[in-house]
């Protein structure tokens, strides 16, 4: 844990956010170990989650296997007061450095927990399509990220020329297989952009900072 934290707060280098590691629970539950389902996840992060909404709660599961990560966007807590019992990223343990030293896992030094958090604070993938065709439009909803039509999964393309949106008018360049909210393998992912910065910071000041649990 310590480590992944470590890889965190290196991943949010010079973005104006730094985690302050307050707490660890080591639980035992086989059901929760798994997260089989939506529901049984939701369970767990109602009955374990800590902290206000501006207060980052990471579940690593030991044995998920439906996924290496999976996030909560932020909500208008006056329009849905229920996500926040549900607020949160959940990860799968073997993406933790150290956790796994397969070779052959591309996700196991710990960019997962990066990927998720940039998620929890309302970054999408520089690949969606949001308004449309992801090669003509802003679709992560960032302007300075190119255009991306395909998710860069498992590797990290040798000549930094992967480019899903060829011959596009005011294409910006090559896909982004350095952001962290791609897919690529962990040694290829280290930055966020300028425009994900500034959306970062607005979005958790918008729905998160000094937000906590609604009374209804």
């Amino acid at each position: 844990v310590d480590e992944n934290f470590r890889v965190l707060n290196q991943g949010f280098q010079g973005t104006g956010f730094q985690f302050e590691l307050v707490q660890v629970e080591e639980v035992t539950n086989d059901t929760w170990a798994i997260g089989a389902t939506d529901e049984i996840n939701r369970e767990m992060k109602a009955a374990k989650r800590q902290g206000d909404y501006a207060t980052l709660n990471i579940f690593y599961q030991s044995d998920q296997q439906r996924f290496g990560g999976e996030a909560t966007f932020p909500e208008d807590l006056s329009q849905k007061p229920e996500a926040f019992d549900y607020d949160g990223i959940m990860v799968a343990a073997n993406t933790m450095p150290g956790y796994d030293n397969n070779p052959d896992n591309p996700y196991n030094a710990g960019d997962t927990t990066v990927h998720e958090a940039g998620h929890w604070m309302n970054l999408y993938h520089v690949f969606e399509d949001f308004l449309g065709d992801p090669c003509t439009t802003d679709g992560d909803l960032v302007a300075d990220t190119p255009f991306q039509r395909t998710s860069t999964d498992y590797v990290c393309p040798e000549d930094n020329t992967k480019h899903s949106c060829p011959f596009i008018e005011n294409d910006p360049g090559y896909d982004s297989i350095h952001n962290f909210m791609d897919y690529s393998n962990d040694l290829c992912r280290f930055e966020f952009t300028y425009d994900q910065v500034g959306r970062m910071v607005d979005e958790f000041n918008k729905y998160r900072y000094g937000k906590d649990r609604p009374v209804v």
